[in-house]
C-alpha cells in the first residue's frame, strides 16, 4: 500500500542519514528493499540513486560503504575535466564526477548490465547530469559478443567468463578509441576500473588511447 511504501522510504533514508552502524542496518535495509525499490533515496556520498536495496551493490552506494578513496580523488577535479568510468554499475561516481567537472566537463560510463545501465541513466536525470554519456557496453581486447556472469544480490561483482553467462556487448580499441577522442578530447582525464579481475585486458584495450590522453 502507499502507506507502507511511503513508510519504508522514511525508514530506509533515515537509517542511510544515522551516523551510528548498529547491527543489522544492512539486513534492515535489505528487508525493506522491496518497498522501496525504484524510489530515489540520497546516499551518503550526496548523490541521489533509484533504490535497489536487495542488491548489495545498491545498499554499498547508498550507505556509503566504499570509503573515500575514489571520492576524494573525484573531488579533486576541476571544471571541464574527463572522467571515464569503466564498470559503472548505477553511475554513483559517475554522477560525483559529473557534479566536480560541470557542464563543461565530459563524462563517458561503461556498463554492460543493461537494467544497470538504465539505471544509470535514470540517476544522471534525477541528480541533472545532462554530461554524462552512457554506453551499454564493457570494455575488452575485441568488439564482440561476451559472457558475464551476474550474481543475483550483488550487480557489482558480475564479471566477465569464457563459460556460461549473459550475452552481454564489448568493445575494443576499434571502439573506444574514436569514441574517447570524440567525446572526451583533450581534456585532463581521471579513468575509474572496476571489472572484477579484468582490469589487464582493460588496459590493454586502452593502451594506445592512454599515450593520447592527459590522464590521471
Amino acid at each position: 500500500s502507499l502507506m507502507i511504501t511511503t513508510l519504508s522510504v522514511w525508514l530506509a533514508q533515515a537509517i542511510i542519514n544515522l551516523d551510528w552502524r548498529f547491527r543489522g542496518r544492512e539486513r534492515l535495509l535489505r528487508m525493506l528493499g522491496p518497498h522501496c525499490r525504484g524510489v530515489p533515496l540520497t546516499s551518503r556520498y550526496g548523490v541521489r540513486l533509484v533504490a535497489n536495496l536487495e542488491d548489495t551493490t545498491n545498499r554499498f552506494c547508498m550507505d556509503g560503504a566504499y570509503g573515500d578513496g575514489i571520492s576524494s580523488a573525484i573531488a579533486r577535479m576541476r571544471a571541464g575535466d574527463a572522467f571515464v568510468d569503466i564498470g559503472a554499475n548505477a553511475g554513483l561516481f559517475s554522477i560525483l564526477a559529473a557534479r566536480a567537472v560541470g557542464e563543461t566537463g565530459a563524462i563517458v560510463a561503461f556498463e554492460p548490465q543493461q537494467r544497470l545501465a538504465a539505471e544509470l541513466l535514470q540517476n544522471a536525470r534525477i541528480n541533472g547530469a545532462g554530461n554524462v554519456f552512457v554506453v551499454g557496453a564493457a570494455v575488452g581486447a575485441s568488439t564482440c559478443i561476451a559472457r558475464m556472469e551476474v550474481p543475483a544480490r550483488h550487480s557489482g561483482t558480475a564479471f566477465v567468463t569464457k563459460g556460461e553467462g549473459s550475452p552481454v556487448f564489448m568493445v575494443g580499441p576499434d571502439v573506444v578509441l574514436p569514441l574517447l577522442h570524440a567525446y572526451v578530447g583533450k581534456r585532463a582525464t581521471l579513468i575509474k576500473i572496476d571489472v572484477e579481475g579484468a582490469e589487464l585486458s582493460v588496459l590493454r584495450a586502452l593502451e594506445s588511447t592512454l599515450a593520447q590522453l592527459d590522464v590521471a
